[in-house]
């Protein structure tokens, strides 16, 4: 039995012959996919409202759609990223089935099975469909999704469009429903909308509540979707975090933190300025919990106190050379060579001209100088001149009423929390927090303490950035009319736990 083969265009006329299996192998490496990681996440979202028991997803590659399933794939790459258990990931050409090849599993194994974006692909997908219903049980149903089109070019042999399959498996006697699956902006129409045509097993069964299901999406609202999808995931987002309310602190972090305070010691020595060490999308936590082989990225921007030309520290960093971080200059708002006395000038120059009413040309620029302070405030800092930075710009705005500093500053927080809980490639970054955890648990001898992640503070605003709801900073959220102030009262308040 030989594997299909497809020309693989070049662009200019020309092109390699390939197997699917190396092309798909590829895909699986890169985990890359035609269609994007938002559109995967609500296709999950949605067999989480439709999926009870075992399912068997046909062509899952490397995303586990659902979790209690078997994966079956062409691709051994795609198989070996994907999260699914060792024993539930098999590894078999589909169109192999056409020349009498099984699945492996018995008959009535299964309670639904899934193939998502995968019908285009079958040169003979009715072996494969009776195959299917082989391994299902009665009265079970089949879910093919696809993007209305979507597809490798070179490897489409079938229909690509949900009304198309739908049709064809309506002539060989199926029942069938088209349910709508939103794109990342809520649409159901376009070139980024995605169906899923629900087939009732066996062939002449008829899907369960069809007709309460025909009116849902009859009157389909994708805000009520979108909405259910976000409070999803930061429900999920929050439970995984909350492992971490109370985590270990490693002797090689606070090793870390003594070795960037003797350096930031030696450099003001040195040139007479402050590096202001700081996590630039990181997170404390990380920081707290990071090992040797886990180190968190940080970075130094250096502030000038007094005008002149930048020493030269090549000979401080070789002696620090174990302290790996990243030399940066811009994250300040102005010209590097600006000095804190000029930033501290400018900075109470824009707080009191925007306490003013009315619109000029400088407007912008006040704002867009409040709003970087602010930002860079919002950086956790790593080292004493860090938190003194902090300390002065704090001392200017807050007493100049700039609305809501405080909730700014902690969305920065929550901000950096949810990146550190976001699901991509099916992978969280917060998992290897909470498996380190454990890990140190087992070995004492490397923690120095315990800190507190204090979720509450900031788990307030997760649904607000899911949704691109954060406070900017424009003319309206600086000291502002008593009608402004009363808005962000009401859209923050201060009482936020």
């Amino acid at each position: 039995m030989t594997m299909r083969t497809f020309r693989e265009y070049d662009g200019m006329g020309g092109g390699k012959t390939r197997t699917i299996r190396s092309f798909w192998d590829q895909h699986g490496s890169n985990q890359w996919s035609y269609f994007d990681e938002g559109i995967k996440q609500h296709i999950e979202y949605f067999f989480s409202k439709r999926l009870t028991g075992k399912n068997l997803d046909l062509g899952g590659g490397w995303y586990l759609h659902y979790p209690d399933s078997d994966v079956v794939d062409v691709s051994p790459a795609c198989l070996k990223y994907n999260i699914a258990t060792k024993e539930r990931k098999h590894c078999l050409d589909l169109d192999k089935i056409a020349e009498g090849k099984r699945l492996p599993f018995k008959d009535g194994t299964f309670d639904s099975a899934t193939m998502i974006s995968v019908w285009q692909y079958l040169p003979k997908p009715w072996p494969v469909v009776k195959e299917i219903q082989r391994v299902l049980k009665p009265g079970t149903e089949l879910y093919l999704i696809d993007g209305e089109g979507a597809g490798v070019e070179e490897l489409v042999v079938n229909n690509t469009h949900s009304s198309a399959i739908a049709k064809s498996f309506e002539e060989h006697g199926y029942d069938t429903l088209i349910e709508p699956i939103p794109d990342n902006q809520g649409g159901i129409n376009g070139g980024g909308a995605f169906r899923s045509v629900c087939v009732a097993m066996p062939r002449g069964g008829k899907i369960a509540g069809k007709e309460a299901r025909e009116y849902s999406v009859k009157h389909f609202n994708s805000d009520g979707f979108m909405k259910g999808f976000r409070e999803h995931e930061v429900e999920v987002k929050i439970s995984k975090l909350r492992e971490l309310k109370e985590y270990p602190v490693t002797k090689y972090s606070r090793g870390l933190l003594e070795q960037i305070e003797e350096y930031s010691v030696d450099y003001e020595k040195e040139t007479g300025d402050w590096p202001l060490f700081f996590l630039h999308y990181g997170t404390q936590v990380g920081f707290d919990m990071s090992l040797k082989e886990f180190d968190e990225h940080f970075e130094m921007e250096p502030l000038k106190l007094k005008k002149g030309e930048s020493k030269d520290v090549d000979k401080l960093d070789e002696k620090y050379k174990k302290l790996r971080f990243a030399h940066c200059c811009g994250y300040l708002p102005g010209e590097c060579n600006r000095t804190l006395d000029e930033l501290e000038a400018r900075l109470k120059e824009a707080v009191k001209y925007l306490s003013c009413t009315g619109y000029d040309e400088k407007r912008t620029d006040h704002v867009e100088l409040v709003s970087k302070v602010i930002g860079f405030m919002a950086e956790p800092k790593l080292n004493g001149f860090g938190r003194k930075f902090d300390e002065k710009m704090n001392a200017i705005l807050r007493p100049a009423g700039c609305v809501r500093l405080e909730t700014r500053l902690r969305m920065g927080t929550a901000d950096r929390l949810t990146f550190l809980a976001h699901q991509f490639k099916q992978r969280r970054e917060v998992d290897e927090l909470i498996a380190r955890k454990k890990r140190l648990a087992k070995r004492p001898e490397l923690v120095a303490g315990k800190g507190t992640l204090e979720l509450g503070k900031y788990s307030v605003y997760f649904m607000d950035l899911m949704c691109d709801k954060r406070l900017q900073f424009s003319s309206e959220a600086l000291p502002s009319t008593d009608v402004n102030q009363q808005r962000l009262d009401n859209f923050y308040p201060d009482d936020a736990p």
